[in-house]
């Protein structure tokens, strides 16, 4: 079943993130030729899907954990259609001048239409700490960073808080903004990146996904190597099993939240088991004790 949810700004509150949003298990895309006044962010989650993003130019290919960043004022499209992918997207705007307008983006009908375009001011807003990350940028239309399991807690802490909407969540999500946009920074600055190499693509899924059941045999296959081969490479490199690894993560994560009061059934759909008994004996097998006993 497809859902989607998106987050739209009253620009006066907060100028520079205009929109983000989150679609799971679309199968169908077609928004026509648009663009933003800032950067705009497309991080996938699940699945992969071949999209026109551009009219007369090849489709980009976007997999799990590949981020797309697309330039401001670039004019684009976001068509596909029979495939399956779940993905985030925020549109942030960096510089000193931020645009301030009834919306976020010139859409498709204005465009196609040749209408006037809404009526847009422009700010001057300093913000040195975003400033001197994306001074250096250099994109001419678009980027991907393929095999980026990172960025996925930062886009799930930003939807996280935009539910959550107290006191405190605006500074969370300016720091999630911050780092994604460092480590976006990191990577255009670095030749050959570190990240690429198979065992730290392996090591940082599993961080990335401790909440979530694992196929360490497709795992696998995405780094290059056996299954057999990653799990030898892993054990001597970080002296357990990756299922150990991931098991201790996942447990880590379960006594958390059970400590702070949630309920096994919480607590086990969190953890992403499919039944709280699965999950009971799962917990009772590695720490001795039942969960309701925790």
């Amino acid at each position: 079943m497809m859902t989607r949810e998106q987050f739209e700004y009253p620009l006066s509150e907060r100028p520079r993130l205009s929109h983000f949003g989150f679609s799971e298990n679309v199968t169908t895309y077609n928004f026509a030729p648009h663009y933003h006044y800032g950067y705009e962010l497309i991080f996938v989650t699940k699945g992969e899907a071949k999209i026109e993003l551009f009219k007369g130019r090849n489709p980009i290919h976007l997999k799990e954990d590949d981020l797309c960043i697309i330039s401001p004022k670039t004019t684009h499209d976001f068509i596909f259609n029979k495939q399956f992918i779940s993905f985030y997207w925020m549109g942030f705007q960096t510089g000193s001048e931020v645009a301030l307008s009834k919306e976020h983006m010139q859409p498709p009908t204005m465009l196609l239409q040749k209408k006037k375009p809404h009526d847009v001011e422009y700010f001057t807003i300093f913000d040195r700490e975003i400033d001197e990350i994306t001074e250096n940028f250099s994109i001419e239309d678009y980027a991907i960073f393929e095999k980026r399991p990172y960025f996925n807690q930062s886009f799930s802490d930003i939807y996280d808080e935009l539910h959550i909407r107290d006191q405190y969540s605006g500074k969370i999500i300016y720091q999630k903004i911050l780092e994604i946009f460092t480590r976006i920074a990191r990577l255009f600055s670095e030749e050959k990146s570190f990240d690429k190499l198979p065992l730290h693509y392996f090591k940082t899924y599993l961080d990335s996904h401790c909440m979530e059941k694992i196929d360490f045999h497709d795992l696998s296959e995405k780094t290059g190597y056996t299954q057999e081969h990653i799990s030898r490479l892993f054990k001597s490199t970080y002296g357990r099993s990756p299922k150990k690894y991931h098991d201790e993560k996942r447990l880590n994560k379960a006594c958390v939240l059970l400590s702070r009061g949630a309920s096994v059934d919480e607590t086990a759909g969190h953890c992403g088991f499919s039944s709280a008994s699965y999950f009971s004996i799962w917990f009772k097998k590695l720490t001795g004790i039942s969960p309701q006993k925790y």
